[in-house]
């Protein structure tokens, strides 16, 4: 499941109380953000290297679940800080293209 926001919007504490809260980890779209103990983002799937990932890889607090959704940050593009609403609007092409995207280390 995306958890679609724009940057800088509170999406880190959010996915922070649905751990808390649930005991069940999530994922995140950006890699280099969280990683595991060897300093290398932890994909979800292992036949996915390029993402999604794990936001708290060695946490024993948190478990995996087995089935289902995995609530999965994300920011779509679509976004510049100092840019004119031309340079940034996208077609829903675009739009989901760049949610759907991953950024590994």
């Amino acid at each position: 499941a995306l958890f679609m926001t724009f940057p800088n919007s509170g999406t880190t504490y959010t996915t922070h109380l649905v751990r808390t809260v649930t005991g069940h980890n999530t994922a995140t779209n950006y890699g280099p953000e969280l990683n595991g103990n060897d300093g290398k983002s932890v994909p979800i799937f292992e036949l996915s290297p390029e993402g999604p990932f794990w936001s708290y890889a060695s946490d024993p607090r948190f478990s995996r679940p087995s089935g289902g959704y995995i609530l999965t940050k994300t920011h779509c593009g679509g976004y510049c800080e100092i840019c004119p609403p031309s340079k940034y609007i996208e077609n829903p092409q675009i739009f989901l293209s760049n949610c759907l995207q991953s950024q590994y280390t």
